[in-house]
């Protein structure tokens, strides 16, 4: 473990083993209340089968980013109808700079491109269907909500607000009503809503100490949002210069940022209700992350980069 994040997250997840507690996390014997519980879950689910070594917990890590590599492939095939686009969107992501260092570290940034990426294909496959199918919803809420237990309520947000954005730009809102909102709310409370519910029973608020609730949604969200999170142990990023990370991300193929913006149209979805439906606007949405650094790096957007490469691979 080579810095604070590796051996404070592998010591989360060693205490969850040691502990036989996977509800309350504890890091050094003291209530670890910040966090999503996933990245932790599967790396102690990993020590529990092969004890609490090094590569141990880098594994789940390493088998989500081979995942990661397979849903943007599957994009880019379906958006571009071309095996080639998706190879190439898989390929060039696997090589990328930015993709190389989230995953030298063990925090959760890469798991969250893959729920969000898995989202966005499940959107994608619905569009394509004379009536959007249960699966597709179910998929879509599903991926939301592992992105929840993953890292919190931008799980949930960013691909709700990539969807309505994308279908308000297309004038095709009725979309959602087609696409069993009821049933996939359920599907997502079954999955996200229990550990949140056992945490806070388990950790309830006692006088002046705060509870589950005002750690994770409080501290957390809000007021890490609003920039007064409680300790200042971490930097802003100024936006111009979160840009100019994601170019540095997706080094060394930067290089042909300007080829891959040539006007390139997907394989239209039959039945959206416009032309529009031709572009895939919610790809580039997965970069507009509140960034900080040190202390919560930016998210690497993988479905940006994946179809952002396969428009430059079809466009070849």
């Amino acid at each position: 473990m080579l810095d604070d994040a590796d051996s404070v997250h592998a010591e989360v997840a060693r205490e969850i083993v040691q502990r036989h507690d996977w509800i309350t996390l504890y890091a050094n014997g003291i209530r670890y209340l910040e966090k999503a519980p996933l990245l932790y879950w599967s790396m102690a689910a990993s020590f529990t089968l092969f004890g609490p070594h090094d590569w141990a917990a880098r594994l789940p890590l390493a088998i989500a980013t081979l995942a990661l590599f397979l849903v943007v492939y599957s994009t880019g095939r379906r958006l571009f109808a071309s095996d080639t686009a998706g190879f190439y969107a898989a390929l060039i992501l696997l090589t990328s700079f930015g993709i190389f260092i989230y995953t030298r570290i063990l925090i959760p940034d890469v798991i969250v491109c893959l729920w969000l990426s898995l989202a966005m294909l499940f959107f994608w496959i619905s569009l394509e269907q004379p009536q959007p199918s249960r699966a597709t919803a179910f998929g879509f809420a599903a991926a939301c909500a592992l992105g929840v237990l993953t890292k919190g309520l931008i799980g949930v947000v960013f691909p709700l607000g990539i969807v309505f954005i994308f279908l308000v730009l297309n004038r095709n809102l009725e979309h959602l009503k087609r696409w069993h909102p009821v049933s996939s709310l359920f599907i997502f409370l079954i999955i996200a809503l229990p550990w949140h519910i056992a945490a806070g029973i388990a950790n309830p608020s006692q006088g002046q100490v705060h509870g589950f609730f005002w750690f994770y949604f409080i501290n957390e969200h809000l007021l890490r949002y609003l920039n007064r999170r409680v300790p200042r142990d971490y930097d802003t990023v100024p936006l111009l210069l979160f840009w100019l990370l994601l170019g540095a991300f997706l080094v060394p193929w930067i290089a042909f940022v300007f080829r891959a913006l040539v006007p390139v149209s997907p394989r239209p979805a039959p039945h959206c209700r416009t032309p529009h439906c031709r572009r895939p606007l919610f790809a580039g949405s997965h970069g507009l992350h509140h960034c900080h650094l040190p202390g919560d790096t930016c998210s690497y957007p993988s479905a940006w980069n994946g179809s952002f490469h396969a428009a430059h691979a079809e466009s070849r």
